[in-house]
């Protein structure tokens, strides 16, 4: 693999580190990160009916993408937080970005396959209820992540190139170097950015407009017809499933755009317009998207919901049964040992005192 650059000189005592802000912020996302999909992971994995669901398909390779992200990086951001330093030598920087940065470039991928689903969702049903089947999608999760695998490969053949970062101490693809070999890389990854963007713009505007024609449409029949054709609840249903796919999007884009915007501005103006607090924070936007996807694809589903809580409820339950459960020994006034045990506020037994 190609050279990190220059490596940082370790901490000695007494000594302050220059970039403890960014170290923070990226230690703090990651472990934010690794909690939330650990936990959605958990609840909704094995949920009775959904064994052959497309969408609880995607939903957990997702889930499973963006736990691996902070999996492959938060050990070293946390030593690089104690050390203020990468201590991992240039081999093992380059396999940390190449394995982070493909289950990134997966996550977002796997965001055009949901999308993808939704618009056939929505304009082609007969389509998508005949021919999008469970092992289809299943095939194309596989292909969109041996997609990005292939092409962030590259550098260790020469086409393209990894480097430390020294805001942050993290390692990524190299957007400054001047040799027209490392840029084919940087080229493809934004050629690919781009049209994924656009694509999955494109199933959004044209699901809010189905929706919307469709709706228009709906509301010139009569009363009576709308109520024998539960045309409310279908409006319902469909005005909820737009407004999630225009949620799924735009979280997509806040936390995409910016950072795939800055490569095209360093594409354009060349490494001298480069800027390490710049990049370093549309890099840390885009490990946000991982961190705030169980909050949409998951928190936003009643049977995901559901699910999470009452995983919450028998967390609590069991810690509570736990404490409530211990045994408490004391002495009376002839030093005899009392066993206490708490009575547990699951049980209608009472619980009698034993001397011994």
């Amino acid at each position: 693999m190609n050279s990190t650059g220059n490596q940082t000189a370790p901490l000695t005592q007494g000594m302050i580190c220059s970039n403890e802000a960014e170290l923070v912020s990226m230690v703090t996302v990651q472990f934010l990160s690794f909690l939330a999909n650990l936990v959605a992971a958990i609840a909704i994995w094995r949920l009775p009916g959904l064994e052959e669901n497309k969408y609880h398909l995607v939903v957990r390779t997702l889930v499973v993408s963006d736990l691996l992200i902070p999996i492959t990086t938060l050990p070293f951001s946390i030593i690089s937080f104690a050390t203020c330093s990468w201590i991992g030598g240039e081999t093992l920087c380059s396999v940390t970005a190449f394995i982070s940065t493909t289950f990134l470039s997966w996550s977002f991928i796997i965001v055009f396959i949901m999308c993808l689903l939704r618009f056939l969702a929505v304009t082609r049903p007969l389509y998508y209820r005949n021919q999008v089947t469970y092992a289809r999608v299943r095939n194309t999760l596989i292909v969109g992540l041996l997609w990005p695998c292939a092409h962030l490969i590259l550098p260790a053949t020469g086409f393209g190139k990894f480097r430390l970062y020294s805001k942050g101490l993290y390692c990524a693809l190299d957007l400054t170097t001047e040799e027209p070999n490392n840029k084919i890389l940087l080229y493809a990854t934004v050629v690919e950015g781009s049209l994924v963007t656009l694509a999955v713009s494109y199933f959004c505007t044209t699901i809010l407009c189905f929706v919307k024609r469709k709706r228009r449409v709906n509301s010139l029949l009569s009363e009576q017809q709308q109520r024998g054709a539960g045309i409310e609840k279908v409006n319902r249903q469909q005005g909820g499933f737009a407004r999630l796919t225009f949620v799924i999007v735009a979280l997509f884009c806040i936390c995409y755009v910016p950072f795939l915007s800055y490569r095209v501005f360093i594409l354009i103006r060349g490494p001298s317009s480069y800027d390490d607090h710049t990049y370093f924070y549309s890099e840390l936007l885009a490990h946000v998207n991982p961190l705030l996807n169980p909050l949409v694809y998951v928190l936003c589903n009643k049977q995901y919901r559901a699910s999470i809580k009452e995983l919450f409820t028998k967390s609590y339950c069991k810690s509570v049964r736990w404490w409530l459960g211990e045994k408490f020994y004391l002495t009376d006034e002839n030093t005899r040992s009392i066993e206490l045990r708490k009575m547990s506020a699951f049980s209608t037994r009472t619980q009698s005192i034993v001397l011994e």
